[in-house]
């Protein structure tokens, strides 16, 4: 069904082989039959199936399906992990993530530590970028909102490799590692 890319950090890579990732990519029904690529759905399954392999670092993924298609709207689906169990500096990045992606609820309740009652996955609708006549203006604008994306997990990165690092420090000084 046409040209993809899939942008993704190396907490998918950790339990899953580069081919693997491709076969599951160019295997999964929302490609079938050539229609409309539902690309949000592609990365909701490929973040479950890492969650499922035991991925314990920063899932995140971008799909991006290059050519000509009908505008669609765009949305945004949270999938909160186990922000629970992790330090309060890496909480905190998280909070400061759903923040600035439109989760302002998901947020408050990790900064309070309470559960929002019925907590569901939220699905927030951004406005729709500028629409443009031609295919290569589309797909530059996707590829900087890719790209954007990307830059903003750095600092949940950042704040889970430092968790692991003093983590490995700390075992290492007691003599557990």
């Amino acid at each position: 069904a046409g040209d993809w890319i899939l942008l993704a950090c190396d907490g998918i890579f950790d339990v899953m082989e580069n081919e693997e990732v491709r076969d599951f990519v160019e295997d999964h029904p929302a490609r079938a039959n050539g229609a409309q690529v539902d690309g949000g759905q592609i990365c909701v399954d490929l973040l479950k199936l890492c969650l499922d392999k035991g991925s314990k670092d920063n899932c995140t993924a971008c799909f991006v399906q290059f050519g000509d298609g009908p505008a669609r709207s765009k949305s945004s689906e949270l999938l909160q992990g186990p922000w629970r169990g992790a330090s309060p500096e890496v909480q905190s990045k998280y909070a400061e993530f759903f923040r600035d992606h439109g989760f302002e609820a998901e947020a408050s309740e990790m900064v309070s530590g309470r559960r929002l009652s019925g907590s569901k996955p939220k699905v927030v609708n951004p406005p729709s970028p500028e629409s443009s006549n031609t295919t290569t203006r589309n797909s530059l604008s996707s590829i900087s909102r890719v790209l954007q994306a990307v830059r903003s997990t750095r600092a949940i990165q950042s704040a889970w490799r430092a968790r692991k690092s003093s983590e490995k420090e700390a075992a290492a000084a007691s003599g557990t590692e």
